[in-house]
């Protein structure tokens, strides 16, 4: 599975044709200081518009997506990309970072489980041979 949940803050936000780039920052502590993460995002499409409308610097957002990785050659020199394409996004919470992770687990939670897997069993009936 592909999947990748941030909630954090949007840095950049910068529109080219029908492609949306945008960095999100989230913090975590480490050893006892805290850290700042960005996160290289692109979208398209409807959720690209979404995004541009609803958002701009600073806004709290709620991303469901997944990993992308890609490579360019610039100067000779081979460069590695890695983004998450944003599938889905949410408001994000203007409460206490602590309160929103809380928030954004129970919300991933409910989706997950919403989502159950079938039981081993139930496998047989969908297998076409």
């Amino acid at each position: 599975m592909n999947q990748v949940n941030i909630l954090g803050n949007i840095g950049k936000i910068e529109r080219r044709g029908a492609v949306l780039k945008l960095s999100v920052a989230t913090n975590r502590v480490s050893k006892g200081e805290k850290v700042t993460d960005w996160h290289n995002m692109v979208a398209f499409g409807d959720t690209a518009d979404g995004i541009e409308k609803n958002f701009n610097k600073g806004k709290r957002i709620l991303i469901t997506g997944r990993l992308q990785y890609g490579s360019f050659e610039k100067d000779g020199v081979t460069r590695y990309t890695t983004d998450i394409v944003v599938e889905r996004w949410y408001f994000g919470s203007n409460k206490s970072e602590s309160s929103s992770i809380n928030e954004m687990d129970t919300f991933i939670s409910n989706k997950l489980t919403a989502k159950k897997a079938p039981a081993s069993n139930d496998f047989e009936d969908e297998i076409p041979f």
